[in-house]
């Protein structure tokens, strides 16, 4: 491609600098066998000019620092499936920027593609002078995550998090090896026995998750939001929307600011949607098992106010720019109104929903109204969260 004109010398020369000390560095034996192979094939005069040598750099250089073009994924906020993706592996992308990037387990920033342009958000406030970090693989399992960047990155994560010193103490071994063995599940014949026997996993998934809770383990301890996700989606089987509801708080509110790594703010917004979904009582979700009075009374309100939030963590999480927030605010323009309405004018929306629904939704704002709108969403999430039986949250913690 340089040799065509088809890569300006700069950013070829950029791509060559990725190949330095490559060689030194520990390399997953399979990627290994594969640069090889594909230097031997490419070793032919007529198809490059470059030395095998040059080829299987290049290769390592490919494997250690091209990402993963996630681009959001244009995901309804009604469905109700618990298996929906954040965003769409479209490919892989080689850029010298981000590969100057390095890894933390407490990243600092979130990466995502607006088609094919690599974008970069800030996780939390940055300090000027600060260095800009990623997280190379989102594991749970501090185990795994290790084995995973000594594997594909040739080093040895020593955070805190790594070393154990910012997370939960972990699990009694027999407890550990239990859940760990439900949650990755990767033996043919025990795939084969869940599929032909779904709710006995369910119920295996839910004694394990209550022994862990009885045991008096930390909401953060792994593998405590795997089971969560595990249970929700058996309950959701099982069209049991207020066990679906019940445990999505205790996820949203405990298990989620418990876990480290975090999670990164694309995964919250999925988990907040998932939220949502149970909150829908109308008539396309009948056959659903009904909530109690004191729930349903919630729901109308909570669903719209939750629903608004949604709208801007995208926003703030992706950029109002991104397709991703041009896309939920088209889905969502029949209830909020169009794009400005939802930015600026909180009246306009009041005043759709008044005339177009027939309801008073009002949401929050620092007008009057609208601090009457927050004050009467704090206490009724946590008269929704008191049912579930996860203690009162602040304003910060819900908003």
């Amino acid at each position: 491609m340089h040799s065509s004109n088809r890569i300006l010398t700069i950013e070829w020369q950029e791509i060559l600098d990725m190949r330095s000390n490559i060689l030194t560095r520990p390399f997953d034996q399979d990627n290994d066998n594969y640069a090889r192979f594909t230097a031997a094939i490419l070793s032919h005069p007529e198809i490059t000019s470059l030395s095998t040598k040059e080829v299987i750099e290049f290769m390592y250089a490919f494997y250690t620092n091209e990402m993963d073009m996630l681009v959001p994924a244009l995901r309804t906020i009604r469905t109700l499936r618990p298996d929906m993706q954040d965003c769409i592996d479209c490919g892989y992308s080689l850029d010298p920027f981000a590969s100057l990037i390095n890894h933390s387990c407490a990243p600092n920033t979130m990466s995502n593609f607006e088609g094919k342009q690599p974008r970069f958000r800030a996780e939390r406030d940055i300090s000027a002078g600060e260095e800009l970090t990623g997280i190379y693989t989102f594991k749970l399992d501090g185990v795994k995550r290790k084995e995973k960047l000594l594997k594909c990155w040739g080093f040895e994560c020593s955070c805190q998090i790594c070393e154990g010193k910012d997370i939960p103490k972990p699990l009694e071994a027999s407890l550990l090896n239990h859940a760990t063995d439900l949650v990755h599940e990767d033996d043919p014949q025990k795939l084969l026995a869940i599929t032909l026997d779904p709710f006995g996993y369910h119920k295996s998934c839910k004694l394990a998750l209550n022994d862990i809770l009885e045991s008096g383990a930390s909401w953060g301890v792994f593998p405590m939001a795997d089971l969560h996700l595990l249970v929700y989606s058996g309950y959701c089987r099982g069209l049991d929307r207020p066990n679906m509801l019940k445990t999505w708080l205790r996820f949203v509110y405990l298990v989620e600011p418990a876990s480290r790594p975090r999670h990164p703010k694309d995964q919250c917004i999925t988990h907040l949607k998932l939220l949502i979904n149970p909150l829908n009582t109308s008539s396309a979700h009948d056959e659903y098992l009904p909530y109690p009075a004191s729930v349903a009374k919630l729901t109308t309100n909570l669903w719209y106010h939750l629903r608004y939030k949604v709208l801007r963590d995208v926003q703030k999480c992706f950029g109002e720019d991104s397709e991703i927030a041009r896309f939920q605010y088209r889905e969502n323009e029949d209830v909020f109104g169009r794009n400005e309405s939802l930015s600026r004018d909180s009246i306009a929306i009041q005043k759709r929903f008044r005339d177009k629904l027939g309801c008073d939704f009002i949401p929050i704002s620092p007008t009057a109204e609208g601090r009457k709108a927050k004050e009467k969403f704090l206490r009724d999430m946590n008269e929704l969260l008191a049912w579930a039986e996860v203690p009162p949250m602040t304003e910060r913690e819900l908003l």
